[in-house]
């Protein structure tokens, strides 16, 4: 069977858990990893902006040869997935979808979802939060500092 090529993106470094996971499952698949730490974090940007950032990072995983790409990246997700699967005919899969079987174990029950202010604006994770009403009490609350904190707990200074 011929080894296929998965890109995965991050705008820093917190992809890597993704990929490590990716690559534990699937072993027999080349993987591709790019971060985008000159832009990160992407929840301090604009819409527009981030949709941008996240077309430069397909553009390029696909001219390394991935043939799906994985957007590890909660912002990039909400933002650009849609815009990217309508441009790119390539298997684009998303991190925001984790959201709901979570949500889904969670019947009933109280959830709370912590994402850059930017991934809770935008229509995707609006969509799926309408979508999990039904079965789920649900709770987005907007976190301004929430990407700042994440590229910080990546330094020295938090270990």
């Amino acid at each position: 069977m011929k080894q296929k090529t998965i890109g995965i993106f991050d705008s820093g470094i917190g992809g890597l858990t993704v990929l490590y996971e990716a690559m534990r499952r699937l072993p027999g698949e080349r993987f591709l990893f790019d971060a985008d730490t000159e832009h990160a974090p992407y929840g301090t940007k604009e819409e527009a902006q981030v949709g941008l950032y996240a077309e430069a990072q397909v553009r390029f995983l696909l001219e390394e040869g991935a043939e799906g790409i994985v957007v590890a990246c909660n912002t990039a997700t909400a933002v650009a997935i849609e815009d990217l699967r309508a441009k790119y005919h390539v298997p684009l899969v998303g991190m925001e979808p984790a959201v709901k079987p979570a949500l889904q174990m969670a019947v009933g029950q109280r959830v709370l979802v912590l994402a850059t202010p930017i991934t809770v604006r935008e229509k995707n994770c609006i969509i799926c939060s309408k979508n999990m009403m039904k079965i789920t009490v649900r709770t987005l609350l907007p976190c301004p500092g929430w990407s700042i904190l994440q590229k910080e707990k990546s330094s020295s200074r938090w270990r």
